[in-house]
């Protein structure tokens, strides 16, 4: 609270409130210190990550990834670039446990990052992507050796530019949960509307799904969940069986859905696939090369990346196929 970083109160999860930039600026802005022996020499400020005060002056936590988090915004706040120490080092191409032959991301647009943060490669949590972006601030990716003899090459750098090379991401142990797409002819909208119903009342839960994936918005949707998140999915569910007050001119009937456990997704991730053609063919000939099965399928507009359900026991396998494929033998840059 000190440093000025004033947040919302949720619980362990807690968010930087907009008012903190300014007080952030005024607080640690001064780049020399005031007074005293020392006075005129460079400024260091030390400022502890992952804790800030609600407006009524309680100290608050920010949650998984709340140093990372702070120390983005107050670079962004300050104007300043972000260099970020981690054990691991740099942002790597896959998860080191299910891929041996890993490379380091030299360079990386900021919403692929968030991108390969949301999908489970997450040495840096993807919350702490966002004041950086909008500030338009490097932040760099190093490991801790780095500081001491300077050597930044085993590092990410993540900004507005795009980088050259595709990761690829894998979430397991997920569940699929479908909502049927029976439509009543009288009542040609109720699909979409169970659908709202249920996106919010995950949203009221603070839970947002993995994956959402339809062929159309009246007819069968799959929205994709970690297993740990099922008792407030559960919960959910439950709430969008209740007559909606809000929509009382319509019949009620209860909403129909059907669960699948033991799925996992894997993303290939990268703004180097926008506007090549054959990524997609490239990526289901691999699955088919090693009889994977596509349980559902996501890709949204802005062609950053694409994603497959696939049951569980097959996911180890289709990580190192396309970290083979995409990675290793770099296909996509030679697509057109």
């Amino acid at each position: 609270g000190e440093a000025g970083l004033i947040t919302t109160a949720e619980p362990g999860d807690a968010h930087m409130l907009p008012a903190s930039a300014a007080l952030v600026r005024e607080r640690l802005g001064a780049r020399t210190l005031a007074g005293g022996a020392s006075s005129g020499s460079p400024a260091v400020r030390i400022v502890a990550g992952f804790l800030g005060r609600d407006q009524d002056g309680f100290i608050t936590t920010l949650g998984r990834g709340g140093s990372d988090y702070t120390a983005s915004f107050i670079g962004a706040a300050l104007g300043c670039d972000v260099v970020l120490f981690k054990r691991s080092g740099g942002i790597r191409t896959a998860d080191t446990q299910l891929v041996k032959e890993t490379q380091v991301l030299s360079k990386l647009h900021y919403l692929d990052a968030q991108e390969l943060a949301h999908f489970g490669l997450d040495a840096v949590h993807q919350k702490a992507y966002g004041p950086a972006r909008r500030a338009g601030v490097r932040l760099t990716v190093v490991p801790f050796q780095a500081e001491a003899s300077g050597d930044v090459a085993e590092g990410t750098e993540v900004s507005g530019e795009t980088g050259d090379q595709a990761a690829i991401c894998c979430v397991r142990d997920c569940v699929l949960v479908t909502l049927d797409g029976d439509e009543d002819e009288g009542d040609r909208g109720r699909p979409l509307r169970t659908l709202t119903r249920l996106v919010g009342a995950l949203d009221a839960r603070r839970l947002h799904p993995l994956v959402l994936s339809a062929s159309t918005p009246r007819g069968e949707v799959s929205l994709l969940v970690r297993r740990s998140d099922m008792a407030r999915v559960a919960e959910a569910l439950e709430e969008i069986q209740l007559p909606d007050e809000a929509d009382s001119a319509t019949a009620h009937s209860p909403a129909a859905y059907s669960i699948r456990e033991g799925v996992s997704v894997i993303s290939v991730v990268g703004s180097l696939m926008r506007k090549r053609v054959g990524v997609a063919a490239a990526m289901f000939h691999c699955l088919a090369e090693n009889r994977v099965n596509a349980v559902a399928i996501a890709q949204s507009a802005c062609e950053r990346s694409m994603s497959v359900v696939v049951d569980h026991g097959q996911a180890a396998a289709t990580v190192q196929a396309l970290h083979q494929r995409f990675v290793e033998l770099d296909t996509i840059t030679q697509l057109p």
